[in-house]
């Protein structure tokens, strides 16, 4: 499913990238020469995503994206606040820091002036070692989870799903204390 939405992705923004038969201002658009990106780490799948547009639109009007990857919502929004690259490839940390909540909720950080330029459906979920005895959500009462520093749109969602089982961080071993 994964795979399948990762290809879909990238085939969408090669459609996008190559425009339509007809002849109108989107089909010469005034990008520039080369552009600097903020995204997910190597081997993510907003990486990859970002390789994928960044293909096309070198494919089809020569501009060059450099991709700068980076595991934290910190280190993919310092970048931008800085104005080190054009765009981002972002999750909840845009929510958060506009509202300037979590990680952002310090005079330093929030709220921040941003936009979103384009935005797809995602899904989420925690993966499991099929011997683990996790056969739902109560079940992992007691059982080690991670919590990533740095980066709240991690941590909300896991903290929903454990909710959605009515757990809470005090009923998991947390492999990092945020």
């Amino acid at each position: 499913m994964k795979r399948q939405s990762l290809v879909a992705m990238t085939l969408g923004a090669v459609v996008l990238a190559a425009g339509t038969s007809g002849s109108t201002a989107a089909d010469n658009p005034k990008l520039p020469r080369s552009m600097v990106w903020s995204s997910y780490e190597l081997g993510g799948s907003g990486y990859a995503e970002a390789s994928g547009m960044a293909n096309a639109l070198q494919t089809k009007y020569g501009t060059r994206v450099r991709i700068i990857p980076s595991g934290t919502s910190i280190g993919r929004l310092l970048p931008i606040t800085l104005g080190k690259v054009s765009y981002g490839f972002l999750a909840n940390e845009v929510y958060f820091a506009t509202e300037a909540l979590f990680d952002f909720a310090v005079q330093e950080w929030g709220p921040q002036d941003l936009r979103i330029v384009l935005a797809r459906p995602a899904s989420n979920g925690m993966a499991c070692a099929g011997d683990a005895g996790i056969t739902d959500v109560k079940s992992l009462k007691g059982k080690r989870i991670g919590f990533v520093k740095a980066n709240p749109s991690v941590n909300v969602k896991t903290d929903g799903v454990l909710a959605f089982g009515g757990l809470t961080r005090a009923d998991v071993w947390q492999l990092y204390r945020p």
